[in-house]
């Protein structure tokens, strides 16, 4: 799997570096979850116990 790149022109003068974001890297569920501000998370998990899926 190839990570998306981006060149700066810092990075051409120091040599063959590449500059990446976290944001550019693989994430599993469970850390993207993290991003979410746990207010909400919270919301959302209240929703889901008022709203099962089954009653959609």
């Amino acid at each position: 799997m190839a990570l998306p790149a981006s060149r700066t022109p810092e990075a051409g003068r120091a040599g063959n570096r590449v500059k990446l974001s976290l944001l550019d890297l693989p994430l599993r569920p469970d850390q993207l979850v993290e991003l979410i501000p746990r207010p909400l998370r919270e919301q959302a998990e209240r929703l889901r116990q008022t709203f099962p899926e089954d009653s959609l």
